[in-house]
């Protein structure tokens, strides 16, 4: 049977849970697979939530063919936990709520989480270990790095590169670039909840406000 395993039991991973639970990503190869919660927190492991078990990183790895999603919203936590679970060799997996929605030419890396309402339009390019978290959005002709975060309702519109590591807050709003030069948000920056950014940021950067100033 196959086994899969949201590394963290916190909000964020139980949200999804039932998701993909009910999604067509439970099935592998015509079997029906288990889901597991991965949490470092000694006092969470051996607890069953939404009756999925709670176990160790270090059961997990010895789980034959275990397959797993990091669901911390931390992109740099995430990144660190996702390139642990790639030196010990084990295999990754995308979850995609049965209400997202994902349109025509779009190119998604590995270990993405699609949480319900949230959609990419078309012609978009998402790298690895994205987070679209509920009614958030990738518009047209959109680049998007690996290890980003849209959390609750955040927008990108079109003609926007974002590069790997931002975490964009709650409602926050990314107007669309130019037709001929994208709009461009810096590796690691982060956008404050309920921005609205309309020119580039610079890397690193904290973003608040509308229209977003650097904080």
């Amino acid at each position: 049977m196959a086994v899969y395993a949201f590394y963290s039991a916190g909000g964020f991973a139980r949200e999804i849970h039932a998701g993909f639970v009910h999604s067509i990503g439970m099935v592998d190869n015509g079997e029906r697979g288990e889901v597991v919660f991965i949490d470092d927190a000694a006092e969470s492991q051996g607890q069953v939530i939404r009756g999925s078990r709670v176990i160790s990183y270090e059961e997990a790895k010895s789980i034959p063919g275990i397959k797993v999603n990091v669901a911390f919203a931390d992109p740099k936590l995430r990144r660190k936990k996702v390139e642990m679970c790639a030196a010990d060799g084990l295999e990754t997996f995308s979850s995609f709520a049965p209400t997202s929605i994902i349109g025509d030419d779009v190119k998604i890396g590995h270990s993405a989480i699609f949480a319900h309402n949230s959609m990419v339009t078309s012609d978009a390019q998402i790298g690895d270990s994205f987070h679209c978290n509920i009614y958030a959005y990738v518009s047209h002709d959109c680049i998007v790095g690996d290890f980003v975060t849209f959390a609750p309702r955040a927008s990108m519109n079109g003609r926007v590169k974002i590069e790997d590591d931002v975490y964009v807050g709650t409602g926050a709003i990314i107007l669309p670039g130019k037709t001929d030069r994208y709009l461009t948000i810096g590796k690691g920056a982060i956008i404050g909840a309920g921005a609205v950014v309309t020119k580039d940021v610079e890397p690193g950067s904290v973003m608040v406000g509308a229209p977003a100033k650097p904080r």
